[in-house]
C-alpha cells in the first residue's frame, strides 16, 4: 500500500497540503483513511521539507503510536508531526484557556453571572439590555426567534478601552462539519428531495449550530425576501459592505457545489443498483432505508465528494482573508485558533466583532460566527436608559447556547453549561412568560438544585406584555399566573429529587425572597413609561451586582455512614442502562453515527439531545440527594433546618464537580479506542455493531453492581465512596462509617 503522502497546491488557494493515507484511521471498507491537511507553507522548498518528515514518520511503524509524538517532535518538523498524531491522541482542550490567555475573567470586585434558558426566551435580548447595546445600530450579541447563540459568549464589563478575542473551531472540527453537509446534501438527492432542501441540508448542519449559509451565501434556491435574520431593518452602513459581484460570485459556487452533490448522489446509486441488480425507486421501504445507509458508508470515502469537501474548506478559509492577518493566532497548519482586536471606539469595535457574531442576513457570504467556538469581551459596557445608575456596574456575563425546545421527559443540561456553576457567583434562569417552566426550564431547575447552587439563583419572565386572555386584567393577574406554573415546576422538581432531599424547600426559599422578576419589551428601549420594567430590571442588576459577597459560614457538620450509599449508585447505573439500551435501539443510525464521531475525535460528550455524560451526572445526583439531605447524624445536634440545608448543599456542590470529572474521564477519555472502533463501524449490520459498541461502553462505566462480575461492581462502588470521601472533605462533613 502507497502511504506516501502528496503535497499539491489546493484549487484557488497559494498554500501547500499534503494528502495521505493514515494508517491508524479507518476508513469504509477497513483501509487507511484519506487525510488532507493543510499545512500553511507557500514555499515549494520548505513544503518538501515537511513532506519528507511526515514520510519518514509513515516509513517507521514504531512511530505510529500517540506515546510516540515526544518522540517524533525531537527529529522531525513540528507541522509533520501534527499532521500524524492530530486526531489520534487523547486530547480534550478547553478553548476557554485560549480566550483566558488574551482577555482574564477578573478575580476580585466583579459578579460572575451565568444566564441560560429556553430558545427564544429572551435571554440574550436580556444581555442586551444589561450591556446597553442598540439593537438595530450595533446588533450585539445576535438575537432572533432560532437558535441563535451557537457558542459561548463571555461579557466583562469594565472601564477602558474596548477588547475582544475569539476563539475558533479546529480545522478538524470544520472539516468533519462541511463533511457532514456535503454528504447530507447528497443523501437529499438519494431521498429523492427537491432542490430547495437538497440546499438546505447542504448550508445548515443538522445541529443547527454550523451554518454555511453565514460564511458562503444564502440559500442560491430561495428569493432576497425568504431569507430569516436577526431584525428586519438594516442599516445602509452594515448592507453596503458586500458587493453585488460578491454576492454573484458566491451564489454561482453554491449552485455548481449542489449540482455536483447531485452528480455524486446519482453515480453512487447507480453503482449499488448495479452491485444488487435493483432499482431503488422499486425497492420497500425497509429496504431503502438500508440502501440509504449503504450510500451513506459509500461517500465516507468517496473522492467526489472529498474534492468538494476540499473546496469549500478552502473558500472557508479563504474567508479569514478580509481581516488583517496579524490579529490572528494560528496552529502548525496555518488555521487560525484565535483572533484578537482592541479599540477605544465602541462603533469601530462592534463593527469588528459582528464579523465573529452577527447573524445578519445581509453580511451573509463573509460572517465567521459558525467557526466562532467561544467570544469574550471587554469594555465599558452599562445599560442605557433604564438604570438607576450611571457607571459601568462590575459585572461579567455568560451567555452560552440555549436550553432547547424539548417537552418531553429526560431533558440533560449540557456539561458545558453546569461546569461555569461553580465559577458564577449567579445563575439567571430567563423564561417566557407566555410559557413558563415547561420541561427545559424544569430541567435547569432540577439540575441546579441537585448540584447544590440554588443559593445563586434567580428567575427572569420576559414577555410579560405579550401575556393575553380574559382571566388576565391586571400586571398582578399575569405574575399570578406564571408564579402558578412556577409552583408546578418546582412540585414536579421535588417529585424528581425525591421529596425527602428537601430539594422543594430549597428552592422555594429562595426564589420567595425575592429572587423571581417579570419583564416585558425588552427587545425595545426601555421608555419613561415602563415603570414595572424599569423597577424589575434594576432590582435584577442590583441582585446579580451583589451576588459576589462571601457565603456565610456553615456552623454544622453532617455525618454519614456510607452503608446504604451503593443503593443509590445501583438505582442510578440501572435507570441509566435501561434508558440508553431503549434510545440504542429507537434512534435513527444517523444520530448514534454523529454521537459516536464526537466521542471519537474528542469533540464533545454529546450530540444534540443525546448526553450520556450529562444523562449520568443527573441520574446519580438525583439518587445521592437523598442520602445528602439525611446523614446518620449532626454535630451540633439542634442546628435549624436552615443551616441544615446550607451544609446539605455544600456537600452537593462538592460532590457534583467529582461526579461530572469521573464519569467524563471515564466515558471520554478511558474509553477512546473504544468510540473510534464504533465510529469506524461501516458497511451491513455496522448500525447494530455501533449501538452494541456503545452500549458496552455504558456497561463498563456504569454498570449494575449485582448485574455483573463482583470486580467491576467492586470497582465502581470504591470509586463513588472515594468521591464522596474527598467531597465530604472539601465540605466540612464527617464519615463515621463505610
Amino acid at each position: 500500500m502507497n502511504t506516501k503522502p502528496i503535497a499539491k497546491l489546493s484549487p484557488g488557494r497559494k498554500k501547500w497540503c499534503v494528502l495521505f493515507r493514515h494508517p491508524k484511521l479507518s476508513d469504509a471498507t477497513g483501509r487507511p483513511r484519506r487525510v488532507r491537511y493543510g499545512i500553511g507553507i507557500e514555499d515549494r522548498q520548505e513544503a518538501e521539507k515537511i513532506l519528507a518528515d511526515l514520510n519518514a514518520i509513515l516509513a517507521t511503524e514504531d512511530l505510529w503510536n500517540p506515546g510516540a509524538k515526544e518522540i517524533a517532535a525531537r527529529t522531525y518538523h513540528p507541522t509533520a508531526v501534527a499532521c500524524f498524531y492530530e486526531g489520534i491522541e487523547a486530547k480534550i482542550v478547553d478553548p476557554w484557556i485560549r480566550r483566558e490567555g488574551v482577555i482574564e475573567l477578573p478575580k476580585d470586585g466583579f459578579s460572575i453571572v451565568q444566564l441560560t434558558g429556553a430558545v427564544g426566551a429572551g435571554k440574550t435580548t436580556l444581555v442586551r439590555q444589561l450591556i446597553g447595546t442598540d439593537p438595530l445600530k450595533e446588533r450585539f450579541p445576535a438575537t432572533s426567534n432560532a437558535r441563535t447563540t451557537i457558542f459561548d459568549t463571555e461579557i466583562i464589563c469594565a472601564p477602558g478601552d474596548f477588547h475582544a478575542v475569539v476563539s475558533f473551531l479546529s480545522t478538524g472540527e470544520v472539516r468533519s462539519d462541511v463533511e457532514d453537509c456535503v454528504q447530507a446534501a447528497v443523501m437529499a438527492v438519494a431521498e429523492g428531495l427537491g432542490n430547495d432542501a437538497v440546499a438546505r441540508r447542504f448550508l445548515e448542519h443538522s445541529e443547527q449550530k454550523f451554518r454555511l449559509s453565514y460564511i458562503l451565501g444564502p440559500n442560491p434556491q430561495l428569493d432576497e425576501d425568504d431569507e430569516d435574520s436577526d431584525e428586519a431593518e438594516e442599516t445602509e452602513e452594515q448592507v453596503g459592505e458586500i458587493g453585488d459581484d460578491e454576492r454573484a460570485a458566491n451564489r454561482s459556487n453554491l449552485l455548481k457545489w449542489l449540482n455536483r452533490c447531485e452528480q455524486v448522489a446519482d453515480r453512487v446509486i447507480r453503482e449499488l443498483e448495479d452491485e444488487f441488480d435493483e432499482t431503488a425507486t422499486r425497492m420497500t421501504e425497509k429496504d431503502k432505508d438500508a440502501f440509504l445507509q449503504l450510500v451513506s458508508d459509500k461517500l465516507v470515502d468517496d473522492e467526489d465528494l472529498h474534492t468538494i469537501v476540499d473546496e469549500v474548506v478552502d473558500a472557508i478559509e479563504a474567508r479569514f482573508q478580509n481581516f488583517d492577518a496579524n490579529e490572528f493566532d494560528r496552529d502548525s497548519s496555518g488555521w487560525p485558533i484565535r483572533w484578537r482586536y482592541q479599540s477605544g471606539n465602541r462603533s469601530e469595535f462592534l463593527k469588528r466583532v459582528r464579523w465573529f457574531a452577527s447573524n445578519h442576513a445581509p453580511l451573509f457570504g463573509r460572517l465567521l460566527t459558525p467557526l466562532v467556538e467561544g467570544l469574550r469581551v471587554k469594555g465599558p459596557f452599562a445599560p442605557a436608559g433604564w438604570s438607576d445608575g450611571t457607571d459601568v456596574p462590575p459585572i461579567v456575563l455568560l451567555d452560552g447556547i440555549g436550553l432547547g425546545h424539548s417537552r418531553g421527559t429526560g431533558v440533560q443540561i449540557s456539561t458545558s453549561v453546569t461546569r461555569r456553576f461553580d465559577l458564577a457567583h449567579a445563575i439567571v434562569l430567563v423564561d417566557d412568560a407566555t410559557k413558563p417552566v415547561l420541561e427545559a426550564a424544569q430541567a435547569f431547575l432540577r439540575t441546579v438544585t441537585a448540584s447544590g447552587h440554588e443559593r445563586k439563583l434567580t428567575i427572569v419572565f420576559t414577555k410579560l406584555d405579550r401575556m393575553k386572555g380574559d382571566d388576565l386584567a391586571s400586571g398582578k393577574d399575569k405574575k399570578n399566573k406564571v408564579l402558578a406554573a412556577l409552583d408546578q415546576g418546582i412540585l414536579g422538581v421535588e417529585t424528581a429529587l425525591d421529596g425527602q432531599s428537601g430539594a422543594g424547600r430549597r428552592l422555594r426559599r429562595i426564589l420567595d425572597s425575592g429572587r423571581v422578576f417579570f419583564v416585558g419589551g425588552i427587545d425595545e428601549e426601555i421608555g419613561e413609561r415602563a415603570r414595572s420594567t424599569r423597577k424589575e430590571l434594576n432590582a435584577l442588576l442590583t441582585f446579580v451586582r451583589n451576588a459576589n459577597q462571601p457565603e456565610r459560614p456553615v456552623d454544622a457538620t453532617p455525618c454519614y455512614d456510607l452503608a446504604h450509599f451503593m443503593f443509590c449508585i445501583r438505582a442510578a447505573t440501572d435507570q441509566f442502562q435501561k434508558h440508553w439500551n431503549v434510545m440504542l435501539r429507537g434512534e435513527h443510525w444517523t444520530r448514534i453515527k454523529a454521537l459516536s464521531r464526537r466521542f471519537a475525535n474528542q469533540w464533545s460528550d454529546e450530540y444534540d439531545t443525546m448526553k450520556p455524560v450529562a444523562h449520568l451526572r443527573d441520574l446519580l445526583m438525583e439518587k445521592f440527594g437523598p442520602f445528602v439531605a439525611e446523614p446518620r447524624g449532626w454535630k451540633p445536634t439542634n442546628v435549624s433546618t436552615e443551616v441544615k440545608d446550607a451544609a446539605v448543599a455544600r456537600v452537593l456542590v462538592e460532590l457534583r464537580k467529582r461526579v461530572e470529572d469521573y464519569i467524563s474521564r471515564r466515558l471520554r477519555e478511558e474509553h477512546l479506542s473504544d468510540w473510534r472502533v464504533a465510529y469506524d463501524r461501516r458497511g451491513t449490520g455496522s448500525a447494530r455493531l455501533r449501538a452494541n459498541d456503545i452500549r458496552s461502553i455504558n456497561e463498563d462505566v456504569a454498570p449494575v453492581p449485582d448485574e455483573v462480575p463482583a470486580p467491576l461492581a467492586s470497582k465502581l462502588l470504591d470509586d463513588f465512596r472515594d468521591i464522596f470521601r474527598e467531597a465530604a472533605a472539601a465540605a466540612d462533613a464527617e464519615i463515621i462509617a463505610g
